[in-house]
Order: structure tokens, then C-alpha cells, then sequence
């Protein structure tokens, strides 16, 4: 019999064993055990709406988010063997767990696991993900890498954004009147769609070129940049939109954008120096740590109750909360860590989860639905990628790093989830619509992923600057705390 230290197969394989074992010979069978005692093994059609809080809300929580969690791993790791971002078997499986798979082939079992208690526990679970997920976004936004490319980032960033824009607008006017929420505002509804073909997921980007060896590149610096500034100007008209729902009329209007910009300028002018005079006496003294770390996270949450306040979304709240918060800082930078890894691996596959049982593909059935949502699909394609062509051609980039900057620009990722989730919330699209959409995010994240797998042909740019990892003496210049989003 062979000892530890005897044993050929790998560390890591004898290390995992025992844990992948007890999985499939207890936790599976038990798990399979309840639900078929529990639920029956006949699945007669949906069962009706139970509106009273039961003893064991708490237990179908805990069994619901434990199956999420799982499901949403497996796909992810089916898809990294695929050569494909964790976030695409994420999304998949959130998507199956929703009425379009689950739903259709168990739909009691779906009622009873994802019931209307245990949907809004989810809910409030993915939201704080979500909150989450901006502060980490604005604390590794690569300023650095922003003002290093000057002026060629900025007409980049903000071409992908201006013809997507304009594409998803005339979009708006041409979809059929049964797409469109008859309470929706007409502006609002126009801008939002306009919103969601113009997206560009900054994260999952920044993974994608990493994985690809484009990182270093002079068109991987570019692509992290132009997607910064058009999600940053993308925020910034979602946050147009909601006002318009929002607001009172014009001057409610007016009202609304005032009080954010003024709070913006007062995180950014008075809360930033603060917090990097705290960063400092924490660096000299190791006890302001604890300190600095309850200021941030008490500020995340003070920065997004503001904003909701004000009639914006509590998203850009953490959005500046993650953006005036000391990245230089070593204990800032190991809350960023342990923030991303929650994130990561609990609470946004709880959020698309969330996305997937608000999304139903069969909705989708038919000629024309298919026709509808094939031609978003091409549009948000088409979109993108003239626009950042052209936008890189006047920057003065050659043919062939414009296409490769092309598609770095056309993945979506959970940034356009996120808006959709918001759009879906606040009205001003419907189910069949926000399926769609959802599709489209799906398909553009796939496509980049696929198309950059490649290694690249572009030769690193000495002037610019690969982006430091995380543990490096200077700010990681990418978004490094969220894997493959």
C-alpha cells in the first residue's frame, strides 16, 4: 500500500479526492433523496403561488442558493475547458435553472425551489452582489492606464459608444409596439435600447486579453481603455435614464442630475482625500487598518443610499465608493481580494440566477421572434464593431489591430446584465424583450471569446505598459479582482 509521500498522482488531485468523493457518495444522494420525497417524482404542472411565510423558508434558501452555486460551477468549468470565460456557463446555467429548462421539464420542482419567498431572498442576495461587484469595478478602473493613452483612448471609448447608440435607437423605433411596456416613457425606452447595444464589459475584457497574451499589447491597452470610457459614459446616460423616470418633469429632471453631480464632486473632492489620509496613517500604523476598511464599506453603503435617494440607482453609489477608495493601499488591495472572491464565487452566480428566472426562452418560439432577436443580435454586432473601426481608424491604428480592437469591443458580459436587470426593473422593457437582450449579451460575449483565443499578432507596444498584477508595488491597471466576468 502506498504512503502520502509514495503516491504518484498529483498533490492537488489527492488533495481534492476526498471532498469530490463525499460529494458524489453523500451530498448527491441525499440531496436527490429529499427532493424526490419531498416533491414526488410527478410533475403534474405548476403549483399554485404559496403567498405565506413557512417554517422552513430558511432550509429552501439554503437548498436553493447550494444548488445555484453548484450548477452555475459546473458550467463554469465546463465552459474553461471549452477555452471560454467562466461567466458564459454561469449565465447558461442560471438560464437553465429558470423557466426556459427547469421550468419547463420539473416546473413543480422549479416552483418550489425558486417559490416567491426564496425569489426575494435571492434577489436581495444579488443585489448586495451587484453592489459589490461596482465597488470592485470603480476600485480597479485603470486610471492610470487612462491618462497614459491620451486622447486615442478617449475617441475610441466614446465612438463605440455614439454609433451603437444611434443603431439601438432607430432599433427602438423599428421593434414592434408589443416589445415596447405601454407605461414606458417614449425617450426613456429609445435611450435605454440605444443603452444596451452600446455596452462593452470592461471585466470579462480585461480576462479575455490576459488569457489571449493581448494584454500587453498596444491594442489590448487601447481595447482596456476605449471599454473603460464607454462604460463610464455608459453609466452615466443610464443614470439619464432613470432620472427621466424618475424626475418630475423638467426641473425634476434637472434637479436629479444636479444632486448627482454634486455628490460626485463632493466624493471626489472631500471623501477621497479623506479616505487617502486614512490609507496613509494606516501605513505608518497598522491599527487605522480596521479603521480604513469600515470607512470604505460603511461609505459603499452610505455612497449607494444617497444615490438611490436621490432618484439615480444605487449602483453608482458603490460605483464612486469603489472609485475615491485608496488602491494604493495593501489592506485595501486584500479587500478587493476577499470582496471579488465572494462575489465571484456566491453571490453573482445568485444574480444570474436571478437573470435566468426572469428570462423564458420560449418566449422566443417562432419565426418572427427568432427573426427579431437574430436581427438584434446582428445589429448589436454590426454596431460595434463599424464603430470601433472607424474609431480606430481616425486614432490612426492599422487594419489589422482594428480588428482585433473591434472585437475586444463587442463582448457584453454581467455589464450588460446588469443594465438589463435595471431596464427590466424599472419597466421599461418586457419579458420577450428582455429575453432577447439577454441572448444577444450571451452570443457577442461568446463570439469575442472565441475569436480572440488566438494568440495575437499585434507585438507589445513599448510604450505602453503591461498592467501590474495585483500584488505588484503600483495599482493593477485592469480589473483583475473579478475572474472571467
Amino acid at each position: 500500500m502506498l504512503t502520502a509521500d509514495q503516491d504518484p498522482r498529483p498533490a492537488t488531485a489527492r488533495r481534492y479526492r476526498p471532498a469530490i468523493a463525499y460529494t458524489v457518495v453523500v451530498i448527491a444522494p441525499l440531496t436527490a433523496a429529499f427532493l424526490l420525497i419531498r416533491y414526488g417524482t410527478r410533475d403534474a404542472g405548476p403549483a399554485p403561488a404559496d403567498t405565506t411565510t413557512t417554517p422552513d423558508t430558511v432550509f429552501r434558501l439554503l437548498l436553493s442558493a447550494s444548488i445555484v452555486i453548484l450548477t452555475a460551477h459546473a458550467g463554469g468549468l465546463l465552459c474553461r475547458r471549452l477555452g471560454l470565460p467562466r461567466l458564459i456557463g454561469e449565465m447558461i446555467a442560471g438560464i437553465a435553472l429558470g423557466p426556459s429548462v427547469l421550468g419547463a421539464l420539473l416546473p413543480r420542482t422549479q416552483t418550489a425551489l425558486f417559490g416567491h419567498e426564496t425569489y426575494d431572498l435571492i434577489n436581495v442576495l444579488a443585489q448586495l452582489g451587484v453592489l459589490l461587484f461596482m465597488f470592485v469595478i470603480g476600485l480597479e478602473l485603470p486610471i492610470t492606464l487612462l491618462r497614459r493613452s491620451g486622447t486615442t483612448s478617449l475617441v475610441i471609448g466614446h465612438g463605440t459608444l455614439a454609433l451603437p447608440l444611434l443603431t439601438g435607437a432607430l432599433l427602438a423605433l423599428w421593434l414592434p409596439a408589443g416589445l415596447r411596456p405601454p407605461d414606458a416613457p417614449e425617450t426613456a425606452y429609445t435611450l435605454f435600447i440605444g443603452l444596451a447595444l452600446s455596452v462593452t464589459a470592461l471585466p470579462v475584457l480585461a480576462r479575455i486579453l490576459t488569457e489571449s497574451g493581448r494584454i500587453g499589447t498596444r491594442t489590448g491597452a487601447l481595447g482596456l481603455a476605449g471599454a473603460a470610457i464607454c462604460d463610464i459614459t455608459a453609466w452615466a446616460i443610464l443614470a439619464l435614464v432613470i432620472a427621466l423616470i424618475h424626475g418630475d418633469g423638467y426641473h425634476g429632471l434637472v434637479l436629479t442630475l444636479a444632486l448627482t453631480a454634486g455628490f460626485a464632486l463632493f466624493m471626489w473632492l472631500a471623501a477621497r482625500p479623506l479616505l487617502a489620509r486614512l490609507a496613509r496613517a494606516a501605513q505608518h500604523d497598522r491599527r487605522w487598518s480596521g479603521t480604513l476598511v469600515a470607512t470604505c464599506l460603511g461609505g459603499l453603503v452610505a455612497s449607494a443610499l444617497v444615490t438611490e435617494l436621490i432618484g439615480v440607482h444605487m449602483i453608482f453609489g458603490a460605483f464612486l465608493a469603489g472609485l475615491i477608495a485608496p488602491r494604493t493601499a495593501p489592506v485595501i488591495t486584500r479587500l478587493a481580494a476577499t470582496i471579488s472572491n465572494l462575489t465571484s464565487w456566491f453571490l453573482l452566480p445568485l444574480f444570474f440566477a436571478l437573470i435566468g428566472l426572469k428570462t423564458n426562452i420560449g418566449d422566443l418560439a417562432g419565426a418572427t421572434n427568432a427573426a427579431l432577436c437574430a436581427g438584434i443580435v446582428i445589429a448589436a454586432i454590426a454596431a460595434k464593431c463599424a464603430a470601433t473601426a472607424c474609431s480606430a481608424r481616425l486614432a490612426g491604428l492599422n487594419w489589422r489591430d482594428t480588428g482585433d480592437l473591434s472585437v475586444m469591443m463587442s463582448a457584453r458580459g454581467v455589464t450588460e446584465l446588469v443594465m438589463l436587470d435595471i431596464g427590466h426593473t424599472l419597466g421599461l422593457i418586457t419579458e420577450r424583450l428582455f429575453a432577447m437582450l439577454v441572448v444577444m449579451a450571451l452570443v457577442t460575449t461568446i463570439l469575442a471569446s472565441l475569436t480572440l483565443k488566438s494568440p495575437p499578432r499585434a507585438t507589445p507596444d513599448p510604450e505602453v505598459e503591461p498592467p501590474r498584477p495585483r500584488n505588484a508595488p503600483e495599482p493593477a491597471a485592469v480589473p483583475t479582482g473579478l475572474p472571467n466576468r
